[in-house]
């Protein structure tokens, strides 16, 4: 649970990553913080954020920047700690995402109140992207079985800001994420922490600027043995800094 892992733990923009190939065609769902309706309040103030619809479970990205606590399965409490931005992120029964709006903490006077109740809006908007998948691996090995590596080019760029989350869903499922740096797997959590949140769905937070790979390993028709691996490249950009 994504609630259990708050420093490796985001409204709504979803935005659909078309898969095309002559193999296997798939459809990613990248849902990213809502900056254009941020919640912006004060270092030590806090605020309550009421929600359309139940939730089971919520994070935030960078606890060091604003915590939050459930106080109903519709109300949160949210408090700023020191400036910077990050996103909450709230799921519904099942892992679904329901509300992730991006948390802007700052000295500005232009902010929220303590004590003020914000009602937040369920939206439902997406920006769309092609991508193409590419097999560039096959072999066949009588004990282990048959293994394909596959490599996604995105036309646009999965874009995660350090200090925030996305959450990734694809329409098949994976049992095994992993982050790759210059090709290797030894420090990939410095620059990209991972939660699975579902089969489906890996919420993954930018910690560190930099390009990174992410590996999706998958089964083959139900086989247990991890047979197909495919690759997402991801840039962790800077923070967006409040104005003092």
């Amino acid at each position: 649970m994504i609630s259990n892992i708050n420093s490796y733990l985001f409204a709504t923009a979803a935005v659909f990553l078309v898969m095309t190939s002559d193999l296997l065609a798939e459809t990613l769902r990248i849902f990213q913080p809502d900056v254009d309706n941020a919640i912006v309040i004060a270092p030590g103030v806090e605020i309550t954020l009421e929600l359309p619809s139940s939730i089971s479970e919520m994070s935030i990205a960078d606890p060091d920047i604003a915590s939050a606590k459930i106080v109903t399965t519709s109300k949160l409490s949210i408090t700023g700690r020191k400036t910077g931005t990050t996103s909450l992120f709230t799921l519904g029964n099942k892992g679904i995402p329901l509300h992730y709006p991006s948390i802007v903490v700052s000295p500005s006077a232009d902010v929220h109140q303590a004590g003020e109740v914000i009602t937040l809006s369920p939206r439902s908007y997406f920006d769309a992207f092609s991508a193409n998948r590419k097999l560039v691996d096959f072999s066949i090995d009588p004990i282990k079985g048959d293994f394909r590596k596959f490599e996604s080019k995105i036309s646009g760029t999965i874009e995660i800001p350090v200090g925030s989350a996305v959450m990734m869903e694809t329409d098949q499922p994976y049992r095994v994420a992993n982050v790759k740096v210059n090709g290797k797997f030894d420090n990939g959590e410095e620059y990209l922490a991972l939660a699975v949140v579902s089969e489906r769905i890996v919420y993954m937070i930018g910690n560190k600027v930099g390009e990174v790979s992410l590996l999706l390993f998958r089964n083959d028709g139900g086989n247990e043995k991890l047979s197909e691996i495919t690759t997402y490249q991801i840039s962790i950009v800077p923070m967006s800094i409040p104005q003092e």
